[in-house]
């Protein structure tokens, strides 16, 4: 599940909670701004919650998103 952003001028991705982008600064800059991110099971989708960290700290949107994973029935989020 991967989510896409923009900040600025560039673009960044994230997938299965790794970034990557064209933009060697902006890579620099979103893992830094979510180097603090912890995964738990509470979280049914890291990747967005890593996008909207990034986004928070930095500006920027979401762009682009694959479909969210299904929610776990009975499962407490």
């Amino acid at each position: 599940m991967a989510v896409t952003v923009r900040i600025g001028e560039s673009t960044a991705t994230v997938k299965a909670m790794k970034w990557t982008s064209q933009d060697k600064q902006l890579l620099k800059r979103v893992n830094d701004a979510t180097a603090d991110y912890e995964a738990t099971s509470h979280d049914p989708w890291p990747d967005m919650s890593i996008a909207l960290m990034a986004i928070k700290a930095l500006g920027g949107k979401v762009i682009g998103q694959t479909k969210p994973p299904a929610a776990v029935p009975g499962r407490i989020y």
